[in-house]
């Protein structure tokens, strides 16, 4: 067997595939695309994998195993700190990938959403309106844990809410034509569904709610949709007008994610960590020792912030497998949660610690970045 792995013709993805003595095509394989993914105010070099897949004849035998494994040992050694996919249920976790859920769902009624007053005007986007939409997401999406960096590279809204959805983008513009938001809904009649919405100014979410109320009227929808996350200002917007708000815990499958190389995430992490832990004034000051499956780190918490210390020190112990860990990273599970989990040693002492570095969130990769 030989796996080859290759540059694909867009720069941020690559191929990797698996190839038989008497094949001269490929029998399995899958695609890996390079993101700088945020945690909080900091960005973890992230691995996208997509496109699993054995040919018809060749299932059954191992191959997709041994193209992921494979694949995870080319992420760690090409530097990357984790690893992300959205896959099926009872397969992944098998790699170390772990439940980091992604979907979230804002239903807001329509009838009394046509009562909302716009202050600007909406009209469809155009190419050139592309470098400010990227400065508008920037902005909202700062520190949102989930959220991927899009440069020049971005090509654009490439899917509505699901995979095989065609978006359709518009912009909400002042007199002077200038964008100051913009929103994407499914190009369908069926529903009035939303899969991302953006805005540098407050008043653009209640010109988005009108927009979407007079459309959905039109269609005779009763609810618009928003994959929007429960703490994102158009979901708050939303309430004035009666909506409610659904989250999905799934236990597995969908958007899961794990941890490609501990000592590297977490020394990308430490100015985060470091002013979360600033930020709490904890009276606590030592050595926290995290002993994973994949290796173990020592972090010095102090006044002055959270410091990587290598070799072995004295200090407070705790045992975690990564995919637990990637959990609580990414703020989908807390420590309490994770404490009686099969191989967590965390000592009751080391919670509240916990929590302050890695607090509960909402996590999110809006869909037009999703692979």
């Amino acid at each position: 067997m030989e796996i080859r792995i290759d540059p694909a013709q867009d720069p941020r993805w690559y191929v990797i595939q698996l190839y038989l003595e008497d094949e001269k095509e490929p029998v399995s394989g899958l695609w890996i695309v390079d993101h700088q993914m945020r945690v909080g105010s900091v960005t973890l070099r992230m691995g996208g994998i997509a496109g699993v897949s054995t040919h018809e004849k060749h299932r059954l035998r191992g191959y997709s195993r041994y193209v992921i494994t494979r694949s995870i040992e080319y992420m760690k050694q090409d530097g990357y700190d984790v690893s992300m996919l959205f896959g099926i249920r009872n397969f992944y976790p098998k790699f170390g990938y772990v439940a980091t859920p992604f979907e979230h769902r804002v239903s807001l009624a329509v009838e009394p959403a046509t009562e909302a007053h716009a202050l600007f005007h909406v009209r469809p986007w155009k190419e050139e309106d592309l470098a400010t939409i990227i400065e508008i997401y920037t902005l909202n999406n700062a520190t949102r844990t989930g959220t991927v960096l899009r440069s020049d590279l971005w090509p654009g809204f490439s899917k509505g809410s699901g995979f095989q959805v065609k978006p359709l983008p518009y912009v909400v513009v002042n007199h002077l034509d200038e964008v100051l938001g913009y929103f994407v809904q499914d190009d369908t009649d069926d529903g009035t569904v939303v899969s991302e919405v953006g805005a540098s100014h407050p008043g653009v979410w209640e010109t988005m709610i009108k927009a979407l109320a007079d459309r959905a009227q039109r269609f005779g929808h009763e609810y618009i949709q928003l994959l929007i996350p429960p703490d994102h200002p158009m979901a708050f917007a939303c309430k004035r007008y009666g909506c409610s708000v659904r989250i999905g815990w799934p236990a597995d499958g969908g958007g899961m994610m794990r941890l490609i190389n501990l000592e590297g995430t977490f020394s990308k992490l430490l100015p985060e960590l470091s002013n979360r832990w600033r930020h709490t004034s904890p009276d606590w000051q030592g050595i926290l020792r995290i002993s994973t499956d994949i290796g173990e780190i020592s972090l010095r918490l102090g006044a002055t912030g959270v410091e990587m210390k290598s070799g072995g020190h004295r200090g407070v112990s705790m045992t975690i497998p990564q995919a637990q860990l990637t959990q609580m990273l990414m703020g989908y599970r807390s420590a309490s949660e994770i404490q009686f989990d099969e191989g967590v040693d965390i000592p009751n002492a080391v919670l509240p610690w916990l929590d302050t570095l890695f607090p509960s969130g909402y996590p999110y990769i809006w869909w037009s970045d999703r692979f």
